[in-house]
């Protein structure tokens, strides 16, 4: 087992890190895939993974998203887990890459429309959405997309000018070289 550090903070998060250690044999089950030992480690750490998540993104059901997520890549990715590194500092590891990667979700999206055509939209600071918004989001783009592909690529050009780049029709004759009967 290693020995025990000292406490410190890990983003506002008081860390004992004798608390987030397992020993060699407890590792090594783990590692070979022993469901007992990974229900153990779950209920060991699931609070302290909750509360450190739910610090960093400020919304509890966010916060349980992610840490679901956080321990199904523990289980998927024991493989890697080195026993002979802390593992606490594996699986505060997988909790900062999961929260980077809600946050990055968060700021823009790139929507590709074909032949070249994409644009950035902001998302809005706010939790996930459900699995049912999702579908239908899903949904919705790839309708979108279908309607946008059955447009010429004059008619593509003049959609995103006016509706993405909010330019006026006059703004869009100019640019585009058209005539204002066009």
């Amino acid at each position: 087992m290693i020995p025990p550090r000292p406490a410190s903070t890990a983003g506002g998060w008081i860390v004992d890190q004798a608390d987030f250690e397992v020993d060699q044999e407890e590792a090594l089950r783990f590692i070979a895939g022993d469901p007992r030992v990974f229900a153990a480690l779950y209920s060991r750490f699931h609070s302290r993974v909750l509360g450190f998540i739910r610090y960093q993104v400020r919304n509890m059901e966010v916060a349980e998203d992610i840490a679901q997520e956080v321990f199904l890549k523990v289980h998927r990715f024991r493989a890697q887990y080195d026993p002979k590194q802390a593992f606490g500092g594996w699986l505060r590891t997988i909790a900062r890459h999961a929260i980077v990667d809600w946050k990055r979700k968060q700021r823009t999206f790139r929507l590709e429309l074909g032949e070249g055509d994409s644009f950035a939209l902001e998302r809005a600071p706010c939790g996930l959405p459900s699995a049912d918004r999702i579908i239908q989001i899903r949904s919705e783009r790839e309708f979108l997309r279908t309607l946008f592909r059955s447009l010429t690529r004059l008619q593509r050009r003049i959609l995103i000018l006016r509706i993405i780049e909010n330019c006026s029709y006059a703004q869009i004759g100019v640019r585009l070289g058209l005539s204002g009967d066009a």
